[in-house]
């Protein structure tokens, strides 16, 4: 199965269980996303290799969630970013900033979501 049909589904079944259980809204998933988003960017700014600091300052949430659509994405707009991140051809090793900056911030997405939740 691919990649984007396996984080649809999963994506999904988290959603429908909030739903059944009414744990959470679609409104509370989205600003969860969007909060772990803006600390997954931080992460990724902080573990992106520091020369001139264009790189890092350069990394922020290029994509916000909403209700209807529970995904954001962080991102860069430096022209080496994929170079830093996956490495070359040519010998330079891939930092993977803005994967562990994404894995950081994963683990903190229950949390932050019971934060969303009315009390």
């Amino acid at each position: 199965m691919p990649a984007a049909q396996s984080q649809t589904k999963v994506k999904w079944r988290i959603q429908n269980n909030f739903r059944q259980y009414g744990m959470a809204t679609e409104k509370d998933v989205a600003d969860a996303v969007n909060v772990i988003a803006r600390d997954a960017a931080t992460d990724a700014a902080n573990a992106a290799p520091k020369d001139t600091g264009t790189l890092a300052g350069s990394v922020k949430v290029v994509k916000t969630a909403t209700p209807a659509k529970p995904q954001a994405m962080i991102g860069t707009d430096t022209f080496y970013a994929l170079h830093q991140e996956y490495g070359t051809k040519r010998g330079v090793t891939g930092r993977h900033y803005l994967l562990k900056g994404v894995k950081r911030a994963r683990g903190r997405f229950v949390k932050e979501l019971k934060k969303q939740l009315p009390s």
